[in-house]
């Protein structure tokens, strides 16, 4: 366990390394800090959407 965090540590500095995010199992929606942002915004709205 503490080698996969140490290796998500290491992608966290280095977003751009795709040898990490590929041995991860991760793909631009995390490793994209734009894209990984709206998904977060996008699924805290829908938990928070008026009406539910």
């Amino acid at each position: 366990m503490e080698a996969y965090a140490l290796q998500v540590d290491a992608l966290h500095r280095e977003p751009n390394r795709r040898d990490l995010a590929w041995r991860l199992g991760l793909d631009e929606q995390v490793t994209d800090e734009r894209l990984r942002l709206a998904e977060m915004r996008n699924f805290i709205g829908a938990l928070v959407r008026p009406g539910r």
